[in-house]
């Protein structure tokens, strides 16, 4: 996570394609932001996913099942979105108890990652708006609204905006300094386009 994972795609005489890609920005966002010791160790081993399919379902790395660690990628990318149960009950075709049963083990695998998660709802009724960590502000319609269905969509798209908008700006300063990077190198080097946390050069 520290260093983007590069690609060579292309070569053509002189001339290549490379791809940067920050991989799992929202998680490790959301590791750094919360602080929660347990979800950052995740982060860090060579298979994120499986590390943390290992804690949810509470068995050995080694044990954890290829459909395991696709179901905990999904779902955490989901918590990560602030996704609620019938949202990734959908996305996953599972039951809606089924999704609840696994956002749960999340929560008791990373509790402190999601007490940030509830503190920045708490935090975008109390001010009504939410901010990155570089201080860009949202201000999301619906905060107040007495349609509870409209409140927590709002809610839910605070949160998001803080993990979204936080990974963004990482993207970007990852894509200013790799830039840097390249000309200190003396390459002729420019960016030709950025397709979510991957910049093409």
């Amino acid at each position: 996570g520290r260093e983007p994972e590069t690609m060579p795609e292309a070569r053509n005489g002189r001339l290549a394609t490379i791809e940067a890609d920050l991989k799992n920005a929202e998680v490790r966002v959301l590791a750094a932001l919360s602080g929660d010791s347990a979800l950052i160790a995740a982060v860090r081993e060579s298979d994120m996913h499986r590390a943390v399919a290992a804690q949810v379902f509470q068995v050995p790395v080694h044990e954890v099942t290829d459909h395991q660690r696709s179901v905990d990628k999904s779902f955490l990318f989901g918590a990560a979105y602030f996704a609620g149960p019938d949202t990734l009950a959908a996305s996953t075709k599972v039951t809606v108890d089924h999704a609840k049963a696994v956002l749960m083990a999340l929560n008791r695998a990373f509790p402190v990652a999601f007490e940030f998660m509830n503190a920045t709802k708490r935090e975008a009724l109390a001010k009504g708006y939410v901010s990155t960590f570089l201080g860009r502000r949202r201000r999301p319609s619906g905060l107040y609204s007495p349609d509870q269905g409209v409140r927590e969509k709002a809610l839910r798209q605070a949160g998001n905006s803080v993990i979204q908008g936080t990974a963004a700006e990482v993207c970007y300063a990852g894509w200013l300094r790799s830039m840097h990077r390249l000309r200190k190198a003396g390459l002729d080097a420019y960016a030709e386009a950025q397709v979510h946390d991957s910049v093409l050069y």
